[in-house]
């Protein structure tokens, strides 16, 4: 039985590389032409500052901390708002395909999260009882972020801007243009 030429190639590699293990764990030096010279060289080891201790090392740093934070805030925003579906389930609500979801999606006129084996998660507070609340793509748009974790804390929060409203009740309400100001200024100092 003949071998496939990927065989052939993986044995010789390993072969080669073998070799030259060999060679270098003896002290030889290797030169291969347009690599260099392979040589084994002792080096010191690594000290680790006295005062160091496994705690402190394996301790997440303060950006590993806040990212944490930001993640878990967002989490208690879309459990404090009603959940959200699943992607079957929002096929069901809006009678629409996976793929005109996904189209959505990508054109700014729905949030998808991402939930629990990175699934997408629809937050149900976009919704109202005919759909998709009407006015959502324009303040979408609107934001200064396309992450969809900034977009729905904007939404579910309650926005000075808005009188102490949230801009998703507000959006319900059918004031898109007082959502899409408050969104526009968002980031903005003095706003």
């Amino acid at each position: 039985m003949k071998s496939s030429p990927k065989v052939v190639a993986e044995k010789v590699t390993d072969d080669l590389v073998g070799l030259i293990t060999k060679h270098l764990k003896k002290g030889d030096r290797i030169r291969i032409g347009g690599l260099d010279v392979l040589v084994v060289r002792q080096r010191a080891g690594r000290m680790i500052e006295p005062e160091a201790t496994s705690a402190d090392v394996a301790s997440p740093s303060a950006r590993a901390v806040a990212l944490l934070r930001g993640k878990k805030i967002a989490e208690a925003d879309l459990a404090a708002n009603e959940g959200a579906f699943s992607l079957q389930q929002v096929v069901d609500f809006l009678g629409i395909s996976r793929q005109a979801i996904d189209r959505k999606v990508r054109e700014n006129a729905l949030i998808a999260v991402l939930g629990p084996h990175g699934r997408r998660r629809y937050p149900v507070a976009q919704f109202d009882d005919h759909g998709i609340v009407p006015g959502l793509e324009d303040v979408l748009n609107s934001l200064p972020s396309k992450n969809d974790w900034f977009r729905l804390n904007f939404l579910v929060n309650e926005d000075a801007r808005l009188g102490g409203r949230r801009p998703i009740d507000v959006l319900k309400a059918g004031d898109v243009e007082r959502v899409i100001k408050a969104a526009k200024a968002v980031g903005v100092q003095g706003a």
